[in-house]
């Protein structure tokens, strides 16, 4: 069956959002049809924030769980004007449904390539997935935000085969990415740059120069990474 990518924020703005629709852009860049899937039950409006919002969310597909296809779930997408197709998130806290339409996934045998945005902390759709799919660990390079990134990692039940992404742009206070990697014992698979409004940007298309030009890079490096991950 086709990769899951699952994309867990280690505290709220982390940037796994930003990272998520990132990689989905690589992906698809690379010939790569991925699906970026909002299954944040708790601030699941990836879709909204994007512009793309459709007719359907992710728990509408609730009522063809048992027979879930791939069809199904590409009928329950949009695409974004900038090429990027995505699964809405549920419209207000559905953690029950979310994580029903989920199994249903993983079950699938026609899945296309997947790209998960989790939400952020141990949420029920990242504990379920930590550990199964590769993740990625998205974490601030601050001290508050590697001691939360450190409880994340503990509920998630150490998320066996994580890697990290670090955000240099999400707090003040920096620390160096590899110092972040050694306190949470997470290879390092990049570091991204982030801005208010750059997940939209980097879904628009508008001209990779400057930050956005080291955000491509940056997927482009963890591209490589997961591709690293699964060879070995």
């Amino acid at each position: 069956m086709t990769r899951i990518i699952a994309v867990v924020g280690a505290c709220g703005g982390a940037g796994g959002t930003l990272v998520a629709t990132g990689l989905a852009l690589h992906m698809q860049a690379h010939g790569v049809p991925a699906v970026l899937l909002d299954l944040d039950p708790e601030r699941g409006d990836l879709a909204g924030g994007l512009g793309s919002t459709g007719p359907r969310t992710i728990v509408d597909l609730l009522a063809v769980a048992e027979e879930l296809t791939g069809e199904h779930l590409r009928s329950a997408s949009v695409v974004h004007p900038g090429g990027l197709t995505l699964v809405p998130g549920p419209d207000g806290a559905d953690t029950a449904g979310v994580c029903t339409v989920l199994d249903a996934i993983l079950a699938m045998d026609d899945r296309p390539p997947l790209v998960v945005d989790a939400g952020s902390g141990a949420t029920p759709v990242a504990r379920r997935l930590a550990g199964i799919v590769p993740t990625l660990l998205v974490a601030p390079a601050d001290v508050a935000g590697c001691r939360v990134a450190r409880r994340t990692l503990r509920l998630l039940g150490g998320a066996p085969g994580a890697l990290l992404v670090v955000n240099r742009g999400s707090r003040p206070d920096e620390l160096p990415p590899r110092t972040v990697a050694r306190a949470l014992g997470l290879p390092l698979a990049c570091v991204v740059p982030r801005a208010p409004g750059e997940a939209t940007d980097l879904a628009a298309g508008l001209p990779r120069a400057g930050r956005r030009a080291r955000l491509a890079e940056a997927m482009r490096e963890l591209g490589d990474a997961l591709a690293q991950e699964a060879a070995s």
